[in-house]
C-alpha cells in the first residue's frame, strides 16, 4: 500500500510540473505608468501591490516618469504612458501631474495621490466616495503628513 501511495504521489508531482510552468507563462502582465516628482519604487504603494501578489518583472511592468523639479516634462511623460500603452496611471504629487495626465487621456484610469490640492475642487473627480470619470485616489491636505508618508 505504501509503494502504491508513493507511486501515485510521484506521478502526480511529475505531471504537475509542466502545468505549473504553463500557468506562470500565461499569467497576465499588468503595465502601469507611475508619474512622480521623486524616487520611484520605494513607496508604500508598491508595498501594497506586492501584498496583493504583483511583482515587478513577473506580472507587473512599471513605466516610470520622474519629473523632479521640472514640471515642464509632465506632458511628455503622460503622452509616453498613453503610447506605451499602460492600463492605469498613478499621478503622485502636485496638481500639474494629474492635469498633464488628463490632457493626454481621459479614458485611462488614473489614480491620484493628491498632495496639497483638492481633486474635487479642481474638477478631476465628482467626490471621493463616487469620483465618476476615470480619476480616483487619495487626497493629502496636510503637506507634513504627505511628505512623511510618501517621501516626496
Amino acid at each position: 500500500m505504501r509503494r502504491r501511495y508513493l507511486l501515485v504521489l510521484m506521478t502526480g508531482a511529475a505531471a504537475a510540473v509542466p502545468f505549473a510552468s504553463l500557468a506562470r507563462e500565461n499569467e497576465r502582465k499588468v503595465r502601469i505608468g507611475y508619474l512622480s516628482p521623486g524616487k520611484g519604487p520605494d513607496t508604500p504603494f508598491f508595498d501594497e501591490l506586492a501584498l496583493l501578489g504583483y511583482r515587478e518583472g513577473r506580472n507587473l511592468d512599471v513605466v516610470f516618469g520622474v519629473f523632479g523639479d521640472d514640471p515642464d516634462r509632465l506632458p511628455e511623460f503622460a503622452t509616453a504612458f498613453v503610447r506605451a500603452p499602460v492600463e492605469v496611471i498613478v499621478a503622485r504629487g502636485p496638481e500639474a501631474a494629474v492635469r498633464a495626465v488628463r490632457a493626454a487621456s481621459n479614458t485611462i484610469p488614473t489614480v491620484v495621490i493628491a498632495i496639497n490640492y483638492d481633486p474635487i475642487e479642481g474638477g478631476y473627480a465628482a467626490s471621493l466616495a463616487r469620483p465618476g470619470g476615470n480619476v480616483t485616489g487619495v487626497y493629502f491636505q496636510s503637506l507634513e503628513l504627505a511628505l512623511s508618508k510618501w517621501n516626496c
